[in-house]
């Protein structure tokens, strides 16, 4: 030893040092340490230190460590630190942490973490995670959070999931989804999703929507769905809709509805409405049809029309109709008018025939 190290020795108290503390040294290799480990040792306190403690300093390779690493085993409280502990700092790297990782794991009670968890860590690659995602997993409670929900996590691809993403999801309330619906979030494209058709989603119920719905809902293009119909959807009760009501939607081309006409598709009981009718209200044109005539339609009780007389009242030139004539037509009792009858109606000029021509046609059978 030089006189240097002799020096350091006396400073620690070498008279005062018992044969088990004596051992230890010389069971570190203390001829080999060098004035700023030996420093350092001083600095942590190792007079108090237990024989495991010391030994598990050999175990993670404290010859190497620089003074940045040991000021951190101080500040993450290495003296409470039990070996499986330890054992998991040293499987995770902790010789290549920074400062900035490091003061992370402290943040996030590392003491009570247990091994399950810390592996899970080492799987996600917590060595380059910065610190607005650790914090994340700190604010969505990464302690009770089970091996099957952070598997899922890793399979969305949180990694590069921004902070706004991150909160969304805690208020949907992460914790509690089964597998089948984070299944079908990334399904539905959640990494391409924007605040306002999260926040949408949230109030339509997503969380008990079932696995029909969900699809259904990526059929439509929901992606591109603007506030509006969404919100509309909502009103008309999208949730009891079924896997026929909604196609049928597609088909008839909901994404140019105004708000006006998809109000009125709810007044007239739209969840009632079978196959064939929406097929006859595409027939006839139904996205130019005004309140005027969509409020007529109602008062006639269009919804008992067979598909023989909806036929004929195209042909007779539906949009043209006023509604005087739509009274008058309803007063004759339309539903028993045959075929030949409507004809002869248009070829008589049904325009132009006023309340006592249709009376008479009646009285005269």
């Amino acid at each position: 030893m030089t006189l240097k190290l002799i020096h350091l020795l006396k400073l620690t108290g070498l008279r005062s040092m018992t044969l088990k503390l004596t051992r230890l040294l010389k069971l570190i290799d203390s001829i080999s340490t060098m004035l700023r480990h030996l420093h350092l040792l001083i600095q942590t306190g190792w007079c108090s230190m237990s024989l495991k403690l010391i030994h598990l300093l050999r175990l993670t390779g404290s010859s190497s460590m620089t003074l940045r690493h040991l000021c951190l085993l101080i500040q993450t409280g290495l003296r409470s630190l039990r070996l499986k502990l330890i054992h998991l700092l040293k499987l995770t790297g902790s010789s290549s942490m920074t400062l900035k990782l490091t003061r992370l794991l402290k943040l996030i009670d590392s003491s009570s973490t247990m091994l399950r968890h810390l592996h899970l860590l080492r799987q996600t690659g917590s060595s380059s995670m910065t610190l607005k995602l650790i914090h994340l997993l700190k604010l969505i409670d990464s302690s009770s959070t089970m091996l099957r929900h952070l598997h899922l996590l890793i399979q969305t691809g949180w990694c590069s999931m921004s902070l706004k993403l991150i909160h969304l999801l805690r208020l949907t309330g992460s914790s509690s989804m089964t597998l089948r619906h984070l299944c079908l979030l990334i399904q539905t494209g959640l990494r391409s999703l924007r605040l306002k058709l999260i926040h949408l989603l949230k109030l339509t119920g997503s969380s008990s929507m079932t696995l029909k719905l969900t699809r259904l809902l990526k059929l439509i293009d929901s992606s591109s769905t603007m506030l509006r119909h969404l919100h509309l959807l909502r009103q008309t009760g999208s949730s009891s809709l079924t896997l026929k009501l909604i196609h049928l939607l597609k088909q008839t081309g909901s994404s140019s509805m105004t708000l006006k006409l998809i109000h009125l598709l709810r007044q007239i009981g739209s969840s009632s409405m079978s196959l064939k009718h929406w097929h006859l209200l595409r027939l006839t044109d139904s996205s130019s049809m005004t309140l005027k005539h969509w409020h007529l339609l109602i008062q006639t009780g269009w919804c008992s029309m067979t598909l023989k007389l909806i036929h004929l009242l195209r042909q007779t030139g539906l949009r043209s109709t006023m509604l005087k004539h739509w009274h008058l037509l309803r007063q004759i009792d339309y539903h028993s008018v045959k075929l030949k009858r409507s004809c002869s109606m248009k070829l008589t000029g049904s325009s132009l025939t006023k309340l006592k021509h249709y009376y008479s046609m009646r009285q005269t059978g």
